[in-house]
This record gives structure tokens, sequence and C-alpha cells, in this order.
């Protein structure tokens, strides 16, 4: 969630997808659609795609209603602020984002969209 300082339970979360990442891939990408966008933010946030870590095969991302992730704000913001996201990792990305969200704010999704990188679709929808 982007409003939790902790999400509890991350080191196994983040333990599983690398452990299915490796024994079940590879895999060409990863799509999320809410809290699932905000786990790929996370992931990007603090360098789980860069190259020699167990996602660096990943060469996709699809977002769909992201959020800054509430304990990654600060890796999210610092990774916008680089002009060079290429470090990042080897993927593309796209990011949908529904004007009228309601539950996870548009401007929280385009600063997702900043620091991750990748293309922008907007639409008249919410959630």
């Amino acid at each position: 969630s982007f409003t939790t300082p902790v999400f509890e339970g991350w080191p196994e979360t983040l333990s599983f997808i690398q452990k299915v990442w490796t024994e079940e891939g590879p895999f060409d990408g990863m799509l999320g659609f809410s809290q699932g966008a905000i786990l790929v933010a996370a992931l990007v946030a603090l360098g789980e795609m860069k190259s020699g870590r167990a996602l660096a095969s990943c060469r996709c991302l699809l977002l769909c209603g992201a959020a800054v992730p509430g304990p990654f704000q600060r890796e999210i913001a610092d990774l916008a602020s680089r002009a060079d996201k290429l470090d990042n990792g080897n993927y593309v990305a796209l990011h949908t984002i529904g004007r009228q969200d309601d539950i996870n704010p548009p401007e929280g999704a385009r600063q997702v969209a900043a620091a991750v990188g990748g293309e922008i679709f907007e639409f008249d929808g919410g959630h």
C-alpha cells in the first residue's frame, strides 16, 4: 500500500519471487495491478531488475493502477530524479493510469512511471 510505512513479510515476499523466477522461469515479464503494481515498483526501486540480480532477465513490465510503495518512497524519488534509468534493468514498461482512480491516486502512478521509466497510457476511467 502507498499509505503504510512497512511491508510486513517483505523479506519472505522478495525471497519467494526470486525463487519462483529462478526455479520456474525465465519469464518474459511481470504484470501488476494495484498492489501487484506497487510490488513491481518496489522491485525496480530496490534494484532487483539490475544485471546480476535474480530478476535481471525481466524484459517487460505492465503496471496498472500503481502507487508509490509506502516503505520505498525515498527510493522511488531517488530513481525518478536520475536521468539515466538504463542501470535499473533491461526492460520496457507500460503504465496504465485511470484519471478517476480513487483507490490509488493517479499522481502516485505518475511518480512510479517517472521512476521506472516507460510509456504511460492514461484513460478517463477509475481503478
